[in-house]
């Protein structure tokens, strides 16, 4: 969800405008189809794309059109972002490289930032050019309520100026708290993902190093902690890893075929 101080105002809002209904609604279809493009995603970065193709289709409407942008960023992993066109993309990707712009200020100030007319923007030169060369004109940028996980915001580009009205805002807010929760359970699931592939890859070269110890145990009749010296030496003079040694220690054992560990899970 939005931080709550954002959160109060666009449901303020609402409530102001008699759209409870109508948020409820989106709110509901939001959390439906995100869970869904969750189930159906490989990975964080394939949510993030259905993340913001539903978005700008979701907000768009015939008398205006919907761009929309997503990116989070942790210090575990490489930022990633995705959009719903190049054109939303390609700002994504100057925010990244230069460390400047709407989606940073966003994140910083934890509120959202909502720009009514490029063309009178004086904030984020490189940007604004570009937004502007790109057709857009109104630019609304809503943080993500990831935790401590990471850092996210959804960016909404439309092309025409004061395209947003403080409906649109409010609407956007809530729809941020809905993509948070489902993005939380994507990185959540990453990790879970990332721990299990650490763990296997633990396993298997400890099972390799362990025979190749046996194997040098056997040919040099040697007790296990010399084997293992002699393979810690043998992966320092050669700048290789430890499993590697290993691995081509046991290779003449497979006659000739890559060896593999599998452990059932």
């Amino acid at each position: 969800m939005v931080p709550s101080r954002v959160l109060s105002r666009g449901t303020a809002a609402l409530r102001g405008t008699g759209m409870d209904q109508k948020s409820q609604a989106l709110g509901g279809d939001a959390a439906m189809h995100l869970q869904d493009a969750l189930l159906a995603s490989g990975d964080v970065e394939g949510f993030l794309h259905a993340l913001a193709g539903y978005a700008a289709s979701a907000f768009s409407r015939p008398e205006r059109a919907v761009h929309c942008g997503v990116h989070i960023s942790s210090r575990r992993k490489a930022s990633a972002s995705a959009a719903s066109s190049s054109q939303a993309l390609d700002l994504e990707h100057i925010q990244n490289s230069t460390g400047d712009g709407p989606q940073l200020a966003a994140v910083g100030d934890s509120t959202i930032v909502h720009i009514r007319d490029m063309e009178r923007e004086e904030r984020w030169p490189l940007y604004v050019k570009t937004a502007v060369t790109g057709g857009f004109r109104s630019v609304l940028v809503v943080p993500l309520a990831l935790g401590d996980m990471a850092r996210g915001t959804l960016t909404f580009y439309a092309p025409v100026s004061s395209a947003f009205g403080s409906d649109d805002v409010a609407s956007f807010q809530l729809f941020a708290g809905e993509a948070s929760k489902s993005l939380r359970l994507a990185l959540t699931i990453a990790r879970c993902q990332d721990a299990r592939r650490d763990l296997l890859d633990a396993l298997e070269s400890r099972t390799v190093i362990g025979l190749a110890a046996g194997v040098i145990m056997a040919q040099n009749r040697c007790s296990q902690d010399d084997a293992f010296r002699i393979l810690r030496e043998a992966s320092n003079a050669r700048h290789i890893k430890l499993r590697d040694v290993a691995a081509s220690v046991i290779a003449p054992m497979a006659a000739g075929t890559e060896v593999r560990v599998h452990f059932d899970e």
